[in-house]
């Protein structure tokens, strides 16, 4: 009887020690940090300009986990809500899925009732594995060419 207490504690010990954890260098770069590929970043602020005819557009943020070959759903959000025609919309969609390279993308879609604001865009994921909540932010500025269109925008 004294034998079979042993090795059952002795395999429990064993097994209780080798349980694995699964941390390694693919999980431990999991983070989050979002930019705007096409505008370069000065100082923590994006400059969206509006002009040469083109009073509106979408802008394509990114959003890099470092989660690969695993798919993430990122949350998107702004501080900002445009009205058209008495209608609130939200600027960005609310939600997009990482690809296998651990990058997501969203379009803000801007117009030329921001010109002056300074938007601030925030995404946000939940690791499930390492049971963390990741968010980031970013600001980008609204401008105008000078002297462009500006006419044409008031009217």
């Amino acid at each position: 009887m004294r034998t079979l207490n042993i090795i059952t504690s002795l395999s429990l010990l064993f097994c209780i020690g080798c349980e694995s954890t699964m941390v390694g260098p693919e999980y431990s770069e999991h983070g989050l940090e979002i930019d705007v590929p096409s505008l370069n970043n000065i100082n923590g602020y994006y400059t969206f300009v509006i002009g040469m005819g083109n009073y509106q557009g979408p802008l394509t943020l990114r959003a890099q986990t470092g989660s690969y070959n695993e798919s993430q759903e990122l949350g998107w959000a702004t501080n900002r809500r445009i009205v058209v025609n008495g209608i609130t919309y939200d600027m960005i969609d609310s939600t997009s899925y990482t690809d296998e390279f651990g990058e997501g993308f969203m379009d803000l879609n801007i117009g030329g009732s921001l010109i002056g604001d300074t938007l601030t865009v925030y995404c946000s994921y939940s690791d499930d594995y390492q049971d963390v909540n990741f968010i980031d932010s970013l600001k980008v500025i609204i401008d105008v060419i000078p002297n462009e269109g500006l006419d044409d925008l008031n009217s």
